[in-house]
């Protein structure tokens, strides 16, 4: 039996999806940047997980009383950053799957990867920024959140990243735990809520509880994603199978 928020993530699936698609659709002024750069991203961000990300932005705006497309845009940032820091992931690990395909790098190179990875991120900003139905005062607000999430991310990566490096097998539960606040708890939870609520009309105290509510559930996120690493079944099959243990 399905819970209340699968089925909202279920219904609203194809919205966003065919609403991620147009950043893609038809932006290549020649057929070889198509090519080597629009079709390889946009194949990257097809390739869905559940879409919870920017889902819940879009949820957060409406529980303090916007509209739900009114955070379209910030959501669609969200998940551009999520393509992104994947795609340079999966190149800094070695990764050989991501969402049951071969990792970009293993198809494109690692050149275009890296190239499609930044395009990725550069979209980010420029979606906010593109957005017309957003007041100028919010889309800094908003640009804002997104770039302290972009910071807090890659401060958690590269904790990740220096353990693996130099071998550390000190690491501690509260390190861990700081390392995947960082990495995983900001863009998966505090973020894309904040963000919304910041679009919806929300006060400061929602805007706060909102933050606090998905930094944790954002934690317990990634938590559940290095469990399934090493225990889980499906994900054996659709991504790098017990890589946490292999590296350390």
């Amino acid at each position: 039996m399905s819970s209340p928020f699968t089925s909202f993530l279920a219904q609203h699936f194809d919205q966003i999806n065919d609403y991620l698609a147009t950043f893609f659709d038809g932006q290549a002024t020649s057929a070889d940047i198509e090519r080597y750069l629009y079709a390889p991203l946009s194949a990257f961000t097809a390739n869905a997980g559940k879409r919870h990300r920017p889902l819940i932005c879009m949820l957060a705006a409406t529980a303090v009383g916007g509209s739900f497309e009114s955070a379209r845009s910030a959501a669609a940032a969200i998940e551009h950053f999520q393509s992104g820091a994947l795609i340079h992931d999966d190149i800094a690990d070695n990764g050989q799957l991501r969402r049951g395909k071969p990792c970009m790098h293993l198809t494109e190179g690692t050149g275009l990867a890296i190239n499609c990875g930044d395009l990725a991120l550069t979209m980010v900003t420029k979606t906010v920024l593109d957005d017309p139905t957003l007041e100028s005062d919010v889309k800094l607000r908003v640009l804002h959140e997104l770039t302290e999430m972009i910071v807090r991310t890659i401060e958690g990566q590269a904790l990740d990243l220096g353990w693996v490096r130099d071998g550390r097998f000190d690491i501690s539960v509260d390190d861990y735990l700081d390392m995947a606040t960082h990495k995983t708890a900001f863009y998966s939870g505090a973020t894309p809520l904040a963000a919304g609520a910041i679009i919806g009309g929300g006060n400061d105290e929602q805007i706060e509880a909102l933050r606090a509510f998905g930094l944790h559930t954002g934690l317990a996120f990634q938590i559940q994603d290095d469990l399934l690493n090493l225990v889980g079944t499906k994900e054996a099959a659709n991504k790098d199978f017990r890589t946490d243990i292999t590296e350390g």
